[in-house]
């Protein structure tokens, strides 16, 4: 009777284990698919944003105001050229002080261009950083005013630019979990925020030796601090070798490979887009 009770409990016993190895198991592989599902939805939702219609594929133009007045529009003699079907003249911002004013340009605004909806007129404009910002709109061309230190400029979209119209999605390696990171977020309280030259000189940062400096980039006159990677290999320091190329080094061959033509990115300098 005592070998049949002891039989029986080993029975149960396995039988439990092999019960939390199927529940564990399970766990995983509901993990796993919970996992690679917010992964593709992220995705997914990281091309619509592209592609929404004030998104960063329809960027056409940026230019940087001078103090005093700064034309825009499709003339060569506009300060920010915009290429395309816009005006030859579309208007005018006037920079002085840190104050903005939409001015008339010499034949007055175009009938179709609104600010915030409504008929332009001249008045103050508002920076992207202000709590309500301004809006220029006239056909597929949206314009905002940036605001970026001490420096302001005209950024222009256009619902039909051929970054925008051209685009076919992104492409991605498979979900692959043996690169899944597991962590936990700790945080700081309380929140600080720090600058750039605050996190480059971080006891941490030094400690850990996250930083490396580049003599004679490209373009830039000094020293340039690039940031190493936090993880060590087994397989050696994943240090960069070399410094950071020059702003836009690679822009061209980049668009070629999504399949822009020589002429559309020569269009796309044109509009000092790139």
């Amino acid at each position: 009777m005592k070998n049949k009770s002891l039989t029986a409990v080993l029975i149960l016993g396995a039988l439990a284990i092999l019960a939390s190895a199927a529940d564990n198991k399970s766990a995983n592989f509901n993990d796993q698919a919970a996992w690679q599902n917010d992964l593709l939805a992220w995705r997914a939702k990281r091309a619509a944003n592209l592609q929404a219609p004030e998104g960063w594929l329809s960027l056409i133009a940026l230019g940087w105001l001078k103090e005093g007045d700064n034309s825009f529009g499709s003339a060569e003699d506009c300060r920010v050229q915009i290429t395309g079907k816009a005006p030859a003249h579309i208007a005018v911002v006037r920079l002085e002080k840190n104050e903005l004013r939409l001015l008339p340009p010499a034949g007055g605004f175009p009938k179709d261009l609104l600010l915030d909806g409504q008929p332009a007129k001249e008045q103050a404009l508002a920076a992207d950083d202000a709590d309500n910002p301004s809006k220029l709109s006239i056909g597929t061309l949206t314009i905002i005013v940036i605001h970026r230190d001490d420096q302001f400029a005209l950024r222009v979209k256009d619902l039909n630019a051929p970054t925008r119209t051209g685009f076919h999605g992104l492409h991605w390696y498979e979900p692959n979990a043996a690169y899944r990171v597991h962590a936990r977020w700790i945080p700081y309280i309380p929140a600080k925020v720090l600058d750039i030259p605050d996190v480059l000189e971080h006891p941490q940062v030094t400690a850990r030796d996250l930083v490396k400096t580049f003599e004679g980039a490209p373009g830039v006159p000094q020293p340039v601090a690039v940031v190493r990677s936090g993880f060590r290999l087994k397989s050696g320091d994943p240090a960069p070798a070399t410094p950071p190329p020059a702003l836009g080094a690679d822009t061209a061959e980049v668009l070629a490979s999504l399949g822009f033509t020589e002429e559309e990115i020569a269009a796309l300098r044109r509009g000092r887009a790139i």
